[in-house]
Order: C-alpha cells, then structure tokens, then sequence
C-alpha cells in the first residue's frame, strides 16, 4: 500500500528493524519505517511497497542506523517511505545479483501461490528501479557496500571515498527468458529522445543489451539526492512499484532443462582450415592453420557453463567448432583466430570471472583481443564500450578484465553471447590537449563505471566486436 503524505503526518513513524529468511533459508534484515496512529496509540507495520536491496562484500557490524544514514534514510516522495533490506555478505557483484534474482523470483512465487504460508507472513515484491534520472527504463537494482565507511553515516558535502559503493542495475531474468528486445539496446531512452527532438528512427541501436551495470558512487553525499531521484521516478504514473508480475523472468531451474546444443562433428568439415586441439589443460584450442605457431588476428578466452548443468551430448570440442563456424563468416577475410574455450563448473559470473582472471595471471604475455597496428604498434583491444563507434576515450581507463561466456545451449540462435567487462579503475584527470593546461575537470573524483556485462543480438554482432572491425571499416 502506498502512504500518502496526509496519511503520514497524521502518524508518528518509528524506526524498525525485523528478520526475514531469504530464499536460501538465511537471515536477513529489513529497516524501514513503521506508523503508530496518534489518535489511537495502535502500531501499524504494513509490508512496505518499495524496498531497496542491500548487499556487502564484508561482514556489517553493530546496528544498522549509520548504514541507513548513509545510503539515505530520510529517502521519501510524496509520502512514500521506503524500507532497507539487507542480506548476509557475498562474493562479489556478480553474486549479488546472481542472489537477488534468485530472490525475486521466489517472492514472485509465493506471492503467486494460492494458499500462502498460514505461519509467517510473505516478505514483500520487490520493485524495479530507472537506470537514471535520464533513462525511465526499469531494471533490477541493488547497492554493494563495499568498505566500511558507511561506519561514519551521512558524509560531508566535499567528502569522496573511492572505496563507496557500488549501484548495481541488471536485467531481471534468467538467462533463458533473457531476450534481446530492440529497445533494450537503443542508445537513447525513447521518452528522452522525444523531449530532446530526436526522432525514434534515428536513435542509435547498440550492438548489446545492458545485463548489468556496476557504478562505483565516489560522491556519497551527492548519492543521496540520486538515490531519491531515481526512487522517485521508478514509479508508475498512478504511484505504483513496477513488480515485474506481468513478465516471465524465468527461474534458476530452467537453465537446467534441455536446450538445442551443437551436434558433435557437424562442422568438422567446415573448419579445415583450423586446427582443433586439447589443451592447455582441460581446454579445447582452435587455432588458423596458417598461423599456429605465430600472432593470431583474434586471441579469446571463452567460457562455457551450461555443458555442466545442461542435459545434452554436446562435447568441448564440438562447442567450439559451432562458435569458431559462426564467427568466421563475419569476419574480414584472411583474419585468423586462437579461441580457447573452457568448460564453466557453474552457470555464475563470479566463478567464471574468478577462473578467467587466474588463467591469465599464470600467462602474464598471453593478451586478448583483436591485433591492431594503430599507431605503427601491434597491440590487442577489446570492446569496452556500449557503442562500438567510442571505441576508446583518452581520460578513461579500460575494462582490465575481458570475459566471453556462452550462456546459453543454444548461444547460435538464441542470443547466448555474453561480454563481461570488470575492473575498470578509477577515471584519469581530464587536462588540456597539450598537456600543459590547468585542469579541465577532475574525473577521478567522480563516479564511475566499474562492471559492465552485455548480451549480444547476433553472432554477427559477436564477430564485429571480437573482431573490432569498426577499427578497421
């Protein structure tokens, strides 16, 4: 139920803490406020309409008054109140998403179910949030506290912490509802466009989808009023949550099920020209012939997890025939490839970005990317961008850590190419062009974007990018 402003001021509103159970069976807490009416001194604590997800990557000490200070207890909006849950310590970013679609989708369910629990009372829906003050597209969306500076509650206006947290936007579903709509990939919101005048037809469409977005906010003070913004502007005209509850977002159990894979030996003969070969360990190698044994154009590691969860005959090998098939017709002729493909023991993120980064620690000369001659040197790039036309930006640093993973059995058709971009590090100062200028604007203090995982629409598009042939059209 949503709390209009009159309701409020006629109640006296006390801050309260409860213990729920997550989809996992484990504790976690929500804050929120809660209204005792002053004309009858009863307690009202109704299931909040809006709550915003919390996670850690440390352990959160002592009570959470200074937490919610911090992110922004005084948060309401013509008399919205909303609630803070938060949950027990993960990995990473990407296990915190990974656990929060998981728990949406259990909530959904329950809140679904024909005959609810009699014994507990079912922990509220969980609403979608605007990617920005800018962009009314609505996204799962949750906060990774990553340091322990919330410790010290509302920060000072010329306070920045380069270790604040992370705001973290994702798609909603599974990766086997996860369907790459043209508007998901449009660089402009089209409600933006039409009040800057720009006609739907001539707003750029990115290459990718956006799954995830991981912002380090520098500025917690500055947060506050962004975090109200977009909280404000994540309803729906008539004042409601957007829940989801009109879309399958699917659940974890589908990826499970059967799905269309590569038959094995079906394009044997029509990779001859390369050279299919175990290792280096438990990895499958495809490599052009006539560049065995020097510098490929493309050099890729690639990840596939569903043959560990999959129920199918696929092979290592016959994955990457049917990727290495694929690509190749996009490609510019006489490009030659090294992919090395590596079967995931786990559909997440986490763990493939966690194995991803250690094979490339034991091979520290072994760099991926697509080989450029720009600027007379032959160095590797990767996309680390949205739109494949910014290919670089002189102030801004690159994604460190560059991931292909194929999440889907049937990653041919069914969109099932995703690039993970991680590790970004804080943005450089922007100076003048001859380098002697003041300063014209200091990026490292600002917030930045520090994850950015991307669903591609084709394996067209897959070429295009690995092969980053805007460099070269």
């Amino acid at each position: 139920m949503v709390r209009t402003s009159q309701t409020a001021t006629a109640s006296h509103p006390v801050w309260d803490e409860q213990i729920f159970l997550d989809h996992d069976g484990k504790q976690a807490k929500r804050l929120r406020w809660s209204f005792q009416d002053l004309s009858s001194d009863a307690d009202r604590t109704e299931a909040p309409a809006f709550a915003f997800q919390i996670y850690s990557t440390l352990q959160l000490e002592g009570d959470l008054d200074n937490l919610i200070d911090y992110l922004g207890r005084e948060i309401v909006s013509d008399g919205f109140y909303p609630a803070w849950e938060v949950y027990d310590v993960q990995a990473d970013e990407f296990a915190c998403v990974e656990h929060q679609r998981r728990e949406i989708a259990h909530r959904k369910r329950i809140s679904s179910s024909p005959s609810p629990s009699p014994t507990s009372s079912p922990s509220p829906l969980i609403p979608k949030i605007t990617l920005a003050a800018h962009d009314h597209r609505r996204y799962g969306f949750l906060i990774v506290i990553a340091s322990d500076s919330y410790r010290a509650g509302v920060a000072s206006y010329d306070y920045i912490d380069p270790a604040g947290p992370l705001w973290v936007h994702f798609d909603r579903r599974f990766s086997q509802k996860s369907i790459v709509e043209t508007i998901s990939r449009l660089e402009i919101e089209p409600g933006m466009a039409e009040s800057l005048g720009v006609a739907l037809d001539e707003i750029v469409v990115l290459p990718e989808m956006l799954v995830m977005l991981a912002r380090r906010i520098q500025n917690t003070r500055a947060m506050l009023i962004s975090l109200g913004t977009i909280y404000g502007m994540s309803m729906r005209d008539d004042g409601s949550a957007d829940y989801g509850l009109d879309e399958d977002e699917g659940r974890s159990a589908d990826q499970m099920k059967a799905a269309k894979c590569p038959v094995p030996g079906a394009y044997e003969e029509s990779l001859q020209e390369f050279q299919v070969t175990s290792g280096p360990g438990d990895a499958v190698t495809v490599i052009s012939n006539q560049h065995v044994s020097s510098e490929s154009d493309l050099r890729y590691l690639i990840h596939i997890p569903f043959l560990s969860y999959s129920s199918t005959n696929s092979t290592l090998e016959s994955v990457a025939e049917a990727f290495t098939f694929s690509i190749i017709s996009f490609l510019p002729a006489g490009k030659t490839v090294h992919f090395e493909f590596h079967k995931s023991p786990s559909a997440s993120l986490s763990t493939i970005v966690s194995f991803h980064r250690s094979q490339l620690s034991a091979r520290p000369d072994f760099n991926l990317g697509a080989l450029s001659l720009m600027e007379g040197c032959g160095a590797r790039v990767y996309p680390c961008t949205r739109n494949e036309h910014q290919t670089s930006y002189p102030p801004i640093e690159q994604y460190q850590t560059f991931v292909v993973v194929l999440d889907k059995a049937n990653f041919v058709n069914a969109q099932g190419v995703l690039f993970v971009m991680t590790d970004r590090v804080k943005l450089k100062p922007l100076i003048g062009e001859d380098r002697t200028e003041d300063l014209v604007w200091d990026a490292s203090t600002g917030d930045y974007d520090e994850t950015l995982v991307l669903r591609s629409a084709s394996m067209e598009g897959v070429a295009r990018r690995l092969g980053m042939t805007v460099l070269f059209d």
